[in-house]
């Protein structure tokens, strides 16, 4: 009452307006709805003062996307999608402890939850702990239908491991399920397994259709790798014309004659 006079304010507005008239003292009406005209103001504005309270405190959860999960995940703790979505929030902040209790409680209320252990994998990989990390994904790998997803993670996670073979082994298995996914390899896969660095290189050129200067840039590296020259400059030109004077591009040129 003392933050807002106007919840005082309203209520005495509705009662003193409507005093003159419940015929405490007789008057020569006993029904009249008139007489609740002046005084209906101080009813209804009393109600929009309370919803706009409701509202202004409201808001404050919905500051971010962090304060709305925070929230969500305090009034509704047996709903494993909030604290998964809590989770990629935190996530996104980089608080990854938080992140990994929030992942695990999602894992809790339902185990097959697929994008709970990959978000668990990807934090664990973030805290450093690859062994879990690489349970998670092996875990998620069995339920999702984003397998080529959870391939890249396990790529990416067997890159920091050190473990080169695995890198390519998640790749293509990634490539065998959606042919799309070379487009994804870049000029790491080269540098794995030189032998198929051009075949997979040339084939992620051709899904692009040659429009994605990236890829043409992968493309010359592996034939660069291999000894081509003429080939690595050819892509490498191709390149340039879709991003002229790009400095990467052109210290690798050089590299080409």
């Amino acid at each position: 009452m003392r933050k807002d006079p106007l919840l005082s304010f309203f209520p005495a507005w509705y009662f003193i307006s409507l005093a003159p008239v419940p015929n405490f003292i007789p008057i020569n009406a006993f029904l009249a709805d008139r007489f609740l005209y002046l005084s209906s103001i101080g009813f209804i504005g009393f109600i929009a003062v309370l919803l706009n309270v409701r509202t202004i405190i409201r808001n404050r959860d919905w500051k971010n996307d962090l304060s709305l999960w925070s929230h969500e995940s305090r009034t509704h703790p047996d709903n494993f999608n909030i604290h998964h979505l809590y989770a990629e929030a935190l996530m996104r902040s980089q608080r990854f402890p938080e992140a990994k209790r929030e992942y695990e409680l999602a894992i809790n209320l339902n185990p097959d939850y697929d994008y709970a252990h990959i978000g668990l994998g990807q934090t664990l990989v973030e805290l450093g702990d690859l062994d879990k990390a690489r349970t998670e994904f092996q875990t998620a790998l069995k339920n999702t239908e984003k397998k080529e997803f959870v391939l890249f993670n396990l790529a990416s996670l067997e890159e920091k491991a050190g473990n080169l073979s695995e890198v390519e082994s998640a790749y293509l298995k990634a490539a065998g399920i959606n042919n799309l996914a070379l487009l994804y390899l870049k000029e790491n896969l080269g540098l794995y397994n030189t032998s198929k660095a051009e075949e997979h290189a040339v084939r992620a050129v051709l899904l692009s259709g040659e429009q994605n200067s990236d890829f043409l840039y992968t493309q010359a590296l592996a034939f660069l790798k291999l000894g081509k020259k003429a080939s690595a400059r050819a892509s490498l030109q191709k390149a340039l014309k879709l991003r002229p004077d790009f400095p990467p591009f052109l210290e690798l040129l050089k590299k080409c004659r």
